[in-house]
Order: structure tokens, then sequence, then C-alpha cells
């Protein structure tokens, strides 16, 4: 199994204003921070993302909306189980023949059950069954999907949130001495507690 992201979130899971005003960053007339200052705290807010985002974060599950692509060498013999939630909409499954040919197939030919949880997976319709695929071949299915909460910052769980804004404040408060990234074990005690509920174990476990 691969997963492939294909399309990056547009945004952020957190909005910016929320972050300097929870760090009490002293603003302009435009209400901005200076420039340096706004730019490192930009730098930890994206680092608290990326430890938390996609098949590699902390939580491996997506938060704002993105693409990506499941690779697979074959078709199981039940449904195909999309492992990185929450996952909003399935839209495509393409798969190489026996010769080597590209295809898709019809929409009619599959279902999609549990979409919005973090137990989506895809059917073949009733009566019917997976076609063969190209032997050998390691990505001969790609079963293409979209996950996360939702397009904006307000659609993400506000512990998530919560837990991101810890995390940059955290960051903030050591920054002489802070690193550009953030690891697990720099994760505040209460920021975890908090994420501990929305970690998919799946893709950490099976990944």
């Amino acid at each position: 199994m691969t997963l492939i992201r294909t399309v990056a979130p547009a945004s952020l899971p957190i909005d910016e204003a929320v972050v300097f005003a929870h760090l009490r960053l002293i603003l302009d007339d435009e209400g901005e921070p200076a420039t340096a200052e706004a730019d490192l705290v930009r730098s930890y807010v994206a680092a608290a993302c990326a430890l938390l985002d996609g098949p590699g974060g902390m939580l491996a599950r997506c938060l704002i909306s993105q693409t990506w692509a499941l690779k697979l060498p074959r078709f199981p013999r039940g449904p195909i189980a999309i492992p990185l939630p929450p996952v909003s909409a399935v839209s495509s499954v393409a798969y190489l023949d026996p010769a080597g040919a590209p295809q898709t197939l019809d929409v009619a030919a599959y279902v999609v059950a549990g979409i919005g949880s973090d137990d989506v997976a895809v059917h073949s319709a009733p009566g019917t069954s997976w076609p063969a695929v190209r032997s050998g071949h390691p990505e001969a299915v790609t079963v293409t999907f979209t996950a996360g909460y939702g397009a904006t910052a307000a659609d993400v769980p506000e512990p998530i949130r919560g837990a991101i804004l810890e995390i940059v404040a955290d960051r903030y408060a050591f920054r002489e001495s802070a690193s550009a990234g953030v690891s697990v074990d720099q994760v505040p005690a209460t920021a975890q507690d908090a994420l501990s509920s929305f970690i998919n174990y799946r893709v950490l476990t099976h990944g």
C-alpha cells in the first residue's frame, strides 16, 4: 500500500489571527505584528501542523481537505479500506487491466460506505466482483479520494485547534532555544491529552 498526496490543503487548520491574538503579539495600525515576529510564529504554526497532519503525522489523519491516491498491487478479496480519515469523497477507482492498459471503473461498479467517518471502504457493487489487473505491478490499483474535516479552520475539531495553539505557544515561549521543527516528545502534555482520541492507529500500525 502506498499513499500519495496529489492536491495539498489550501489553508491551515488554524487561523493566523487566532494564533497572533493567543500569543498577544504587539500589532501595528493594520493589525499585523512585526514581520520578523510574524514569520517566526508562522514557521511554528507550519511545523505544528506538519507534525499532526497526513499519514506521517502524529494523528495519521487529514485536517484540511486534501486529495490522495491510494495505490495497491491488486484488488482485495473484499472491500478496499481507505486508511486515511476522515474521507469526504472517493472520486475514482482506476486500475491497469491484464494487458497493462489503464482503465477507470464506472461509478455504478462500486459503492462507498462510511463517508465522513474513520471507517470508509469501497465495495464492489452488489452482484459484481473486482476486475482482473496487471499481474506483478506494485501500483495496479489507484483509489483517488479527498480527506480532511473541511476547507477551513472552522471545520477542524476544536481540541485539535487548541492543541496546535498550545504547541505553537510552547515553541514561542522557548524561542531562544527552539529548533525549527517540532517533534512528538516536544508536544506539551495537555496537548497530547487533547489529541489522543484523534490518533488513527490503522496508518501508524499498518502503514
